[in-house]
């Protein structure tokens, strides 16, 4: 009798460390990723209104947002691979950077900086790794 009461005991402090140090599901980090900057001209002034698109080179799957009134853009909710990122407005050259891979549950900052011209002409960024990533913990 005391056998099973013991028995019993054990049980319920296992099952409690369990519940305490096992993590729920999904608790996990999230996998998706992030893309966000700010668009700006040579001049260092703010950008509204330019069209920022992400697509991920394999799929060839795109998504674009505009910046808003303080040249700022964000696209989350992307899966980690390789993308090209595109900004464009009419009086600048756009801005394309290619290669730019984004890791699981990555924020990755690129800010975009346009130069006066037509939309014809387009400056090409080789994305390398980032040095520091600053949007993310």
């Amino acid at each position: 009798m005391i056998r099973g009461g013991l028995a019993k005991r054990t049980w319920i402090v296992f099952s409690v460390i369990f519940y305490l140090f096992c993590p729920a599901p999904g608790s996990a980090q999230t996998a998706l990723s992030t893309v966000r900057g700010t668009v700006r001209d040579q001049t260092k002034a703010v950008v509204p209104g330019a069209e920022v698109t992400v697509t991920e080179t394999g799929t060839n799957l795109a998504r674009s947002v505009v910046s808003d009134g303080n040249g700022n853009y964000e696209i989350s909710e992307l899966k980690p691979g390789t993308y090209q990122l595109k900004a464009e407005l009419p009086g600048f050259k756009s801005v394309v950077v290619e290669g730019m891979r984004l890791d699981s549950g990555e924020i990755r900052r690129f800010d975009v900086l346009f130069e006066i011209g037509e939309t014809t002409d387009q400056v090409t960024v080789e994305a390398g790794a980032a040095v520091i990533t600053t949007d993310s913990g």
